[in-house]
């Protein structure tokens, strides 16, 4: 096992984890080919008694390299009140998070560190990731195979904040968290690093392991019925004003959050009420018009650059289309009201 020049803070949310899902977890990290100094357990106030014992036995484990440090949240505040806790509560220079049913392979965090060493330029590293079922066989891996790790939107390909390994005092400078309470918060925190950080370094590597879990909020039919009040879509105008008063690569972020914008308008509210909607369509219809040109030819450039399902690139071209003519507003709704219908 190598020593660990760099200071690594893991940052792992916990809510009433299956226990060996916990375990496979937590061990993958303890068992790193290169340790981080610190493991950050943070329960949000879990009732689960399996995995109250196994936090607690991790508690007393002083025996490994690497210091584990369990937190508990004085109240249930989600996965982002965890997350900002452990970015706040880190010893480390550099933070990376995993998530409470995901492990990694030996090798993921010397890989990381590896890639992060070569320049003092570099503020974050982002690496593929291979998802896995429940019972750990793999299913596919991102990127795909024939997807260039140097593309410029690969920072952005993916929504998921655990495969970054992130300087931690980039976050606190720039007054990086993420959002709470809100849908897609992973992309809108990911979004505000981008925008924030120059040195954005592509890992291709496959040994972050996300399990294929149902039950997780981003797969979970709850993802879908969150009211008009949940989307990010203040955020999102926000990152767009910002990005449109100096950011390097605007067509790389607008191609991002043309998609973002079908995500929320067409597909994840189509459980929610008529008034969501309705909402959901006219906001993304505004962001769409106030500041994205071309944005056909954006989601076309976006979508050859990152996989995605064929289905929400037929939504996403067919939105271009209609924010190209004006006519985003009743196409959100219409589309809204099909996939609801199609779903049942």
């Amino acid at each position: 096992m190598a020593s660990n020049p760099m200071k690594i803070s893991v940052i792992v949310p916990v809510y009433n984890t299956v226990a060996s899902y916990l375990e496979q977890c937590v061990e993958s990290v303890l068992s790193q080919t290169l340790p981080p100094a610190e493991l950050l357990l943070l329960d949000d106030c879990s009732s689960n008694e399996q995995t109250l014992a196994l936090l607690a036995r991790y508690a007393q484990q002083d025996s490994t390299p690497v210091r584990i440090r369990v937190l508990r949240n004085g109240q249930n505040g989600g996965i982002s009140a965890s997350r900002n806790r452990g970015i706040r509560e880190a010893s480390g220079d550099w933070i990376i998070f995993l998530d409470h049913d995901d492990y990694w392979q030996p090798s993921y965090l010397e890989e990381l560190a590896a890639c992060a060493a070569g320049s003092e330029a570099v503020d974050m590293v982002v690496s593929g990731y291979t998802v896995v079922s429940q019972d750990g066989a793999p299913l596919y891996t991102y990127p795909a195979a024939d997807e260039r790790e140097d593309s410029r939107y690969f920072p952005f390909g993916s929504s998921a904040p655990w495969n970054r390994l992130i300087r931690r005092q980039k976050l606190l400078d720039n007054g990086i968290a993420f959002p709470g309470g809100c849908l897609a918060e992973d992309l809108v925190f990911n979004m505000r690093c981008s925008l924030a950080f120059s040195g954005i370094r592509p890992l291709r590597t496959f040994a972050y392991c996300n399990r294929a879990n149902d039950a997780s909020t981003s797969r979970g039919s709850s993802f879908s019925r969150m009211p008009f009040g949940k989307m990010p879509f203040a955020d999102l105008e926000s990152i767009c004003a910002r990005a449109a008063s100096g950011f390097a690569d605007r067509d790389v972020l607008y191609g991002t959050v043309l998609n973002l914008l079908v995500l929320l308008s067409c597909v994840f509210c189509r459980n929610s009420s008529r008034q969501d909607r309705k909402q959901a369509a006219a906001a993304a219809a505004s962001i769409g018009r106030r500041f994205i040109r071309r944005p056909l030819k954006l989601t076309l450039e976006y979508l050859r650059n990152v996989q995605t399902e064929t289905s929400l690139c037929v939504l996403d071209v067919l939105f271009a289309l209609a924010l190209q003519v004006r006519l985003a507003y009743p196409y959100c709704l219409c589309m809204s009201r099909l996939i609801a219908l199609l779903k049942k």
